[in-house]
């Protein structure tokens, strides 16, 4: 198993893409749900150019 430390962007995205390599994953986080920047930011990571 792999831990991933932080449910923010960078973590969630970590997590999918070895979860769909067959790694089984768990994802810790030290706030509580709805607590972090990218709730606060609706997840939006800004505009691409």
């Amino acid at each position: 198993m792999i831990t991933i430390l932080g449910a923010g962007v960078a973590g969630l995205c970590a997590a999918t893409v070895l979860s769909e390599r067959g790694f089984t994953v768990q994802v810790v986080d030290s706030c509580s749900e709805g607590d972090g920047a990218s709730w606060l930011a609706g997840g939006d990571a800004g505009p691409v150019r």
